[in-house]
């Protein structure tokens, strides 16, 4: 039988035609389903001899079905390339355009040879990899712009945009510091890859929007993560990462942070670090009465810290003493009167 020679997804796509005898519609839906395997394995929505084209061309293909190294493994590809557009314009456009009677043989032997091609298509190559993206967003010489990021990202297959966000997720911990041995910050230990963040920021925010099918999903793994973690320095990279996104993350991990974020641990100095920054680049993302949860806790807790201006300043007051000067605003707007000013 058919259905037991054809891959699963092929079979599924010809099935229904082809079981009632409209052996024509059946040799079509076998090339859509191959033309949809092409698209998804180049990232095109091109069709036809264009799709085919883009897909196994010989100087920059989408789609390699070896390493094209060799002049045979060049005709491989070449081979490939002119039997997939002979389908089309041997097989699909005289069916499209004029009224064919095909027989149970001739859909047999049609589809069995598309079968056929689409196991070289299945193992061959796509220009794309998950891992080869990840390694383009840590690259040092990422240029940190949104026209950048976009060109990165439009190279992604759609089935793979998910796969992408959640592997790009999982690296954050294998990249929280500087990837050069020679390169030492304080105390001689290694020094946090800011650059990283601010180009995951743009990444991620990319990805989100492209995902935002799926943003409760996604913000409900991303929330339990945070959850588990403890005030380090994991942590804090993170929240550098999805504070644009915060009004996204579980309102428990909210809390979380924002009972963290007013208490000061200077015995981890980059702790103390990615904190400071994240009053600085988040201020804007809280609401008032989360701006006013931290700045108490500041108060209460510490002794030696305020926020003046853009900057944490070493300072001598007592508990309860007002804190002046909050981000984005200047001190001398500030009453004396003023205990909690935003």
């Amino acid at each position: 039988m058919m259905k037991n020679i054809l891959k699963d997804e092929l079979w599924n796509a010809v099935k229904s035609s082809y079981e009632s005898e409209d052996y024509t519609t059946a040799i079509l839906n076998a090339i859509s389903y191959v033309r949809d395997v092409i698209r998804e394995k180049s990232n095109s929505e091109l069709d036809g001899v264009d799709l085919i084209n883009q897909a196994f061309s010989e100087k920059n293909p989408k789609i390699k079905v070896n390493k094209l190294q060799t002049k045979n493994e060049k005709n491989i590809q070449k081979g490939l390339r002119e039997l997939l557009i002979g389908i089309y314009t041997h097989i699909r456009n005289p069916r499209s355009h004029d009224k064919y009677k095909d027989t149970k043989e001739d859909a047999l032997a049609i589809i069995l040879f598309i079968n056929y091609l689409l196991k070289t298509i299945d193992s061959s190559k796509s220009s794309f990899s998950i891992d080869g993206f990840i390694n383009q967003v840590y690259d040092k010489y990422f240029h940190q712009t949104e026209e950048y990021a976009q060109l990165l990202i439009k190279d992604i297959p759609n089935k793979q945009l998910e796969n992408t966000f959640y592997t790009l997720y999982q690296s954050i911990s294998n990249n929280l510091y500087e990837k050069d041995e020679n390169y030492y910050g304080y105390n001689n230990e290694p020094e946090i890859n800011y650059q990283s963040i601010n180009s995951l920021k743009l990444i991620i925010s990319i990805l989100l929007n492209k995902l935002k099918n799926n943003d409760e999903s996604i913000f409900e793994k991303i929330s339990n993560d945070l959850m588990r973690l403890k005030k380090d320095t994991e942590l804090f990279f993170k929240l550098m990462i999805f504070l644009p996104t915060w009004n996204n993350l579980s309102r428990l991990v909210q809390l979380k942070v924002i009972n963290m974020l007013s208490q000061w641990e200077e015995n981890d100095y980059d702790v103390f670090v990615l904190q400071e920054n994240i009053l600085k680049d988040g201020w804007k993302y809280f609401n008032s009465i989360e701006k006013d949860m931290i700045e108490k806790g500041l108060i209460f807790f510490n002794k030696n810290y305020s926020i003046d201006g853009d900057k944490l300043i070493f300072i001598e007051k007592k508990i309860n003493a007002p804190i002046y000067g909050l981000p984005q605003q200047k001190q001398n707007d500030i009453s004396d009167d003023d205990e909690i000013p935003f």
